[in-house]
């Protein structure tokens, strides 16, 4: 991730390089330093997710990021959860199908 495509997050939620420097507990000037770096470290990433209550997550197919409220990524991660459950479920129901059809 680049500091540029943070750069853009920031602005996104209308935020100036200034606030988020200050509610981090840094200088303008460390922040942008960090921003001018090759790459954005995770930690900074934890951090800014923390800071703005979003989930950030890069999408290898396209350097995108997607941006998401921590209430959604729940959400997801809970219907995620569920489908693998029922698939699970699904899973066995068709062995036992399976099974008694092989019997007959």
């Amino acid at each position: 991730m680049t500091g540029q495509q943070i750069r853009n997050i920031i602005t996104s939620y209308g935020y100036t390089l200034a606030d988020v420097a200050d509610k981090l507990g840094i200088s303008a000037q460390n922040l942008n330093s960090r921003l001018n770096a090759k790459t954005f470290k995770k930690e900074y990433v934890t951090e800014l997710e923390n800071l703005l209550s979003v989930k950030i997550d890069e999408n290898g197919s396209n350097n995108e990021n997607v941006i998401v409220s921590n209430e959604v990524w729940e959400v997801i991660k809970n219907q995620s959860e569920s489908l693998k459950i029922k698939d699970e479920q699904m899973d066995r129901l068709i062995t036992i199908i399976e099974h008694q059809l092989k019997k007959q």
